[in-house]
C-alpha cells in the first residue's frame, strides 16, 4: 500500500471511530452487551456493522459511477446533511434506542437468538447514520470503495469491541451529553470542510 492509501485509510478509520463512538448503533452494542455475553454480542454486531457498510459502500459506489458528473453537488448535499446532523444532535433529547425481542430472550440469552439480535439491531440503527454517510462521502469522493469498506469496517468493529469490554464503564463514566456534544461538533466540523473542498477543491489541494 502506498502511502497516499495508508494516509487516506487511516482518515477514513479515525473518522469512523471518533463518530462512532457516540453513535446510536454504538448505544445499541452497549446497552445489548451488559445484558447479553459480550462475545456473542460482538461477533453479531460486527457482522451487522459490516454488512452496513456494504451498504453504504455501494451507495458511495453508484453515486461515483452514475452521478460522478454531480460530484461536487454529491459533496454539498452530503456536508449540509452532516452539519443537520450534528444540529440534531445538538437540540433533540437523549433516547435509549429501541430493543425489538428482548422480551422473547432468557437472562442469558440463546447464542443464536441472542446473535441475530445483535446483528439486526446495530445493522437497523446504522442505516442513516452518521457514519454511513461519511462512508458513502468517502467513496464519491476517492473512488476506492474497497479501501473505504475495509478501513470504516475496521474503524466500527474496533469500536464495537471497546464498547463490548467496557459496556458497564462506558455507560457510568461518560455521560450521554458529552458524547452527543463531541458528535456534534465533529459532524458540525467534517460538513463545513466536506462543502469548503467541494466549493474550492484547487487551493487546498496544494495545503
Amino acid at each position: 500500500m502506498s502511502p497516499a492509501l495508508a494516509l487516506e485509510a487511516a482518515e477514513i478509520f479515525a473518522a469512523v471511530v471518533v463518530l462512532q463512538l457516540p453513535g446510536k448503533s454504538n448505544f445499541g452494542v452497549i446497552t445489548l452487551a451488559t445484558r447479553h455475553p459480550r462475545r456473542t454480542v460482538f461477533v453479531g454486531a460486527s457482522l451487522g456493522l459490516a454488512a452496513a457498510t456494504g451498504v453504504s459502500v455501494a451507495i458511495g459506489l453508484a453515486a461515483a459511477t452514475f452521478l460522478s458528473a454531480y460530484t461536487r453537488e454529491i459533496l454539498i448535499v452530503g456536508g449540509s446533511a452532516l452539519i443537520a446532523f450534528g444540529l440534531l444532535e445538538l437540540w433533540r433529547a437523549p433516547s435509549a434506542p429501541d430493543e425489538p425481542g428482548t422480551g422473547t430472550l432468557s437472562p442469558g440469552g440463546r447464542s443464536v437468538r441472542t446473535l441475530l439480535l445483535a446483528f439486526a439491531l446495530p445493522f437497523a440503527l446504522e442505516m442513516g447514520d452518521n457514519t454511513q454517510v461519511l462512508a458513502i462521502l468517502f467513496v464519491a469522493s476517492t473512488h476506492a470503495p474497497l479501501l473505504v469498506y475495509v478501513a470504516a469496517t475496521l474503524g466500527l468493529v474496533a469500536v464495537t469491541a471497546v464498547s463490548c469490554q467496557a459496556a458497564d464503564q462506558l455507560r457510568r463514566r461518560i455521560p450521554e451529553e458529552r458524547l452527543r456534544a463531541l458528535l456534534a461538533g465533529v459532524l458540525l466540523a467534517v460538513g463545513a470542510l466536506t462543502i469548503l473542498f467541494a466549493l474550492v477543491p484547487a487551493p487546498l489541494a496544494g495545503l
